[in-house]
């Protein structure tokens, strides 16, 4: 997987047969996304497509570029000799599958941080590495296999703190966090100990409780 220009693509080469790209989104504009790519087979090819926060994207059929052998070992981030421009990216919570998931799973946990306890496809997890060890020379591997990523650097390295949520609230469900127009008269009938009739069907509710105390 791969940076070109604002889209990300995951590439698939065979010596002799060129190389074969299938396109991610626009993922440049300095907010976090999450990607994922499957392989899988259909009526007996084997295809590659991309997903950009749950959304499909594009389909190639890899039947004719081999397999994913190698004795390289698994990078991520830089790979030296293969790159026009280093990306600037940060990466975290990557998960690797040993089946395809399906398009319903990736949809509904494109914004999920964690590897959730009944994900449908727990026991095919290969390797889950968060990235936010915060600390050390690796990053851990939380899956069953722990197969920690080493960290390399040209020179030394610190960790960064970052407050920006990796995955923020998708913009339709901002008013369920937070306050609105209709919460005022709660928040009032609140810090003034007036318990609201149900008869006024009042539909907003309460941020900040009241403090104050009664003997």
């Amino acid at each position: 997987m791969f940076l070109e220009s604002r889209y990300w693509m995951i590439n698939f080469g065979k010596t002799g047969r060129g190389n074969i790209q299938a396109k991610g989104a626009d993922i440049s504009d300095g907010t976090w996304h999450s990607i994922a790519a499957t392989i899988y087979r259909r009526d007996g090819r084997r295809y590659t497509k991309t997903f950009t926060d749950g959304k499909p994207g594009e389909e190639k059929d890899i039947t004719d570029h081999g397999d994913i052998n190698t004795t390289a070992p698994l990078t991520m981030g830089f790979l030296p000799g293969s790159v026009n421009q280093a990306a600037d990216v940060n990466i975290a919570d990557v998960h690797i599958w040993r089946t395809p998931l399906d398009e319903n799973t990736i949809k509904s946990n494109a914004c999920t941080i964690g590897i959730p306890d009944d994900h449908p496809y727990i026991n095919y997890l290969i390797g889950y590495w968060p990235c936010t060890d915060g600390s050390g020379s690796i990053f851990r591997d939380n899956g069953q296999l722990a197969h920690d990523f080493e960290i390399h650097a040209p020179g030394a390295y610190t960790w960064d703190a970052f407050s920006t949520l990796i995955c923020p609230p998708a913009s339709s469900f901002l008013e369920v966090l937070v306050p609105s127009g209709r919460d005022i008269p709660q928040q009032i009938f609140s810090w003034l100990r007036i318990l609201p009739n149900e008869a006024w069907q009042l539909d907003g509710h309460v941020w900040v409780p009241s403090l104050i105390t009664t003997k």
